[in-house]
């Protein structure tokens, strides 16, 4: 997945630039009977006060949102599996 995001105001003048991509992998471990779910992301944020601030600000958002984000996965795939060895 990818996203950029300027504000028109910043278009129009070409002062700031701010650019991402995220990717969800799953890979498969002990012969494909698990997985691990690998998140990653990239940005690039221009100029130096935008890529500043960026860091202060999407780097610790990002990490609570990714942490919560796989214990809802794990927490789901668990269920689901718990589920299968029922039936």
């Amino acid at each position: 997945m990818r996203g950029a995001r300027r504000p028109k105001s910043w278009r129009d003048r070409n002062t700031a630039d701010l650019d991402w991509s995220w990717a969800f992998t799953l890979l498969p471990v002990d012969n494909g009977r698990r997985a691990r779910f690998v998140f990653r992301s990239r940005w690039t944020a221009a100029p130096w006060w935008l890529a500043a601030a960026s860091w202060l600000t999407i780097v610790p958002a990002d990490f609570v949102m990714s942490r919560d984000m796989f214990h809802g996965v794990r927490q789901r795939a668990e269920h689901a599996h718990h589920t299968d060895l029922r039936r």
